[in-house]
């Protein structure tokens, strides 16, 4: 996802600077429009929102924001306290237990698990042995098997909450 920031980067230095750069409130109005074009002029019943690092906080932003998200899914991206006020929807996280980024270790993990739960979200963590990245191929984590199991994961996740 790219708003105003630009960039793709494998540098958790610059990672850091283009999360620092982004307008997190515009990209969740973003999300709104994309989840109200979806229903409006596509016909769709229910919708999902799903994002990786970043877009994983995005995700889970647009489920505390958006009222019509109807579940989310977050790879190796989280928010906490506050901000994950409003999420009434499903979710589902998705985590490696050697995760050494900033906000997305598995203790930052286990906290959003507890957040969510202490304010009676539906969430459920699923871990992997592997890093940061490790479903996408940019980082260096990647991992095609753990990759395929997370992304059946999701698939079932989605289909069992949105059809």
């Amino acid at each position: 996802y790219q708003r105003r920031v630009h960039g793709v980067t494998n540098d958790p230095r610059d990672a850091e600077a283009l999360f620092a750069g982004l307008d997190f409130r515009g990209a969740v109005e973003d999300i709104r429009a994309a989840v109200e074009y979806l229903r409006v002029r596509q016909g769709c019943r229910r919708v999902g929102v799903v994002g990786f690092s970043m877009g994983g906080a995005l995700a889970l932003l647009a489920a505390a924001n958006v009222e019509a998200v109807d579940a989310a899914a977050s790879f190796y991206g989280t928010v906490q306290g506050p901000e994950l006020d409003g999420i009434r929807c499903p979710v589902q996280l998705h985590f490696g237990t050697k995760d050494a980024l900033k906000g997305s270790s598995p203790e930052d993990a286990d906290r959003l698990l507890e957040g969510l739960h202490g304010a009676g979200v539906s969430a459920e963590l699923l871990t992997y042995e592997a890093g940061h990245g490790f479903v996408g191929d940019r980082a260096g984590e990647h991992h095609p098997e753990l990759a395929a199991s997370a992304l059946q994961a999701l698939q079932v996740f989605m289909r069992n909450q949105l059809l």
